[in-house]
């Protein structure tokens, strides 16, 4: 019980600071940019040193409709390539890490552009913080950037502060995912903050 509570009160110290900055204002104005330019869109910005991705809260759900589990948890290992190795190291008995299906597939169609990689690229040699943002389903793919970098950037020397901003976002996961989470002890470099979608910065 303790450790819950603690858990909490670390969760609410974490959140009043994160109120106390310009970080949630910035993110919603760049996810509203990104939201406005449609279906799929991106924004990368630079604002005082800190970068933003924002992802569109339109993303194309007809594509994904076709698929029959779509809506389902799917295994990350699905994700493959190697790509969140960290997070599937699990204990005997303990069920895989799962994701929302449909997530996972916008998350795969962001990870196969090469200009939204080039410029999250250009992003980590310029800046040592990254706020990750979206809107409603954009904001549970930027969940998974955010969780992407965090493995990459385990095995480089430069330290990042690595944040996602989720604005209205659904569940993304199944409890192994959080365990597999705490287990890497990012909660300190990554702070997955569910703000309400009407937020008005």
């Amino acid at each position: 019980m303790d450790a819950e509570a603690s858990s909490f009160e670390t969760s609410e110290m974490l959140g009043t600071f994160l109120t106390s900055t310009p970080l949630p204002k910035e993110a919603w104005r760049v996810c509203s940019t990104a939201t406005a330019m449609g279906c799929g869109a991106f924004v990368v910005e630079q604002v005082r040193g800190v970068g933003y991705v924002a992802l569109s809260g339109i993303q194309e759900m007809l594509l994904l409709g076709s698929d029959p589990n779509y809506g389902m948890l799917a295994p990350l290992d699905e994700a493959g390539h190697g790509l969140f190795a960290l997070l599937k190291c699990r204990y005997d008995g303990e069920e895989p890490v799962m994701v929302h299906s449909g997530v996972l597939h916008l998350f795969l169609h962001y990870h196969s552009r090469p200009d939204f990689l080039s410029q999250i690229h250009s992003l980590l040699l310029e800046t040592k913080s990254i706020v990750i943002t979206g809107h409603s389903l954009g904001g549970s793919v930027a969940f998974l950037i955010a969780l992407l970098l965090l493995s990459q950037l385990k095995s480089i020397f430069r330290p990042h502060l690595v944040l996602c901003i989720g604005f209205g976002s659904p569940f993304l996961g199944n409890e192994s995912l959080s365990r597999a989470i705490l287990r890497e002890r990012w909660a300190g470099k990554l702070l997955q903050c569910r703000v309400d979608a009407r937020y008005n910065a």
